[in-house]
């Protein structure tokens, strides 16, 4: 079945963020948390070469959605990357103004036939974000590293066919786990991320669901798929999920909605 947005989420988790999407005949990256070689391995097992991707766009500056940015804008100048202003002062203070390729995202720009607006997320970080892309009548929404769904974030997520939205971690792992007590506090803090349960009640209160859904960023200590998963579909059990797709996306291996015959286990489809 032809998608209007064709994505591929490339790496999701605490050690690296990059996720590949393609529209309307565009081909963008969103962050860029694993190193440049490993980017450009996996677009290449995609069907894509790095020249290809006509722009960058970056939530904020943890060096998990940052780590070969770097290495990517001296290897391929043309490509601009696009951050909010706080993003770029987080990562180069007030220098990034003189840097090649680094360019302030407003509110909203024209991609060719994509527009693309960005809106606030809860994180601590500068000035983070997620973004929209949209283009006749079809929408995408992309949202990690928020402690809590912003306004912004809520009216942002209207009319979605294409979500990728974190689950960062289940409230009882977390609880009882490993993590010192401050770095649980600010996991579960409105500057922190989201869990299981508050990207359930986010789709649930959707007056319609994406036809695919990306559970993205999860915790490799504080969360399991199969938890992510199952929290997700309890929430959703009196909504009408015919022809609805749920991904749990993965550390290492690609998730994508690109292809028809998907590993066992990697999605769920309401037919």
């Amino acid at each position: 079945m032809a998608r209007a947005f064709r994505v591929a989420v490339l790496a999701s988790g605490s050690k690296g963020n990059v996720t590949l999407v393609r529209a309307a005949g565009h081909t963008l990256l969103i962050d860029l948390g694993i190193s440049c070689m490993r980017v450009v391995q996996k677009l290449r097992e995609q069907g894509v070469e790095p020249e290809q991707v006509e722009a960058v766009l970056f939530t904020h500056e943890h060096i998990d959605h940052v780590r070969g940015m770097e290495t990517f804008r001296k290897r391929y100048p043309n490509i601009p990357l696009w951050a909010s202003a706080g993003t770029w002062r987080g990562l180069f203070g007030s220098r990034w103004q003189q840097l090649a390729g680094l360019r302030p995202m407003p509110a909203q720009m024209a991609l060719g036939a994509l527009t693309v607006r960005r809106f606030a997320t809860s994180h601590d970080a500068l000035e983070p974000v997620g973004y929209t892309l949209e283009f006749g009548g079809h929408k995408l929404a992309y949202m990690t590293d928020t402690g809590f769904v912003t306004e912004d974030a809520v009216a942002a997520m209207q009319g979605v066919e294409t979500l990728v939205l974190e689950a960062n971690h289940d409230l009882e792992l977390l609880k009882h786990g490993s993590y010192p007590e401050p770095l649980k506090k600010r996991i579960m803090g409105s500057q922190g991320h989201l869990c299981n349960l508050a990207a359930g009640w986010l789709l649930k209160e959707l007056p319609q669901l994406p036809q695919d859904i990306f559970l993205a960023h999860l915790s490799q200590e504080n969360n399991r798929p199969e938890v992510a998963r199952e929290t997700i579909l309890q929430l959703l059990g009196d909504r009408d999920m015919t022809g609805v797709n749920l991904w749990v996306t993965d550390q290492e291996r690609t998730t994508t909605n690109d292809k028809e015959d998907e590993p066992d286990g990697e999605q769920d489809i309401f037919a």
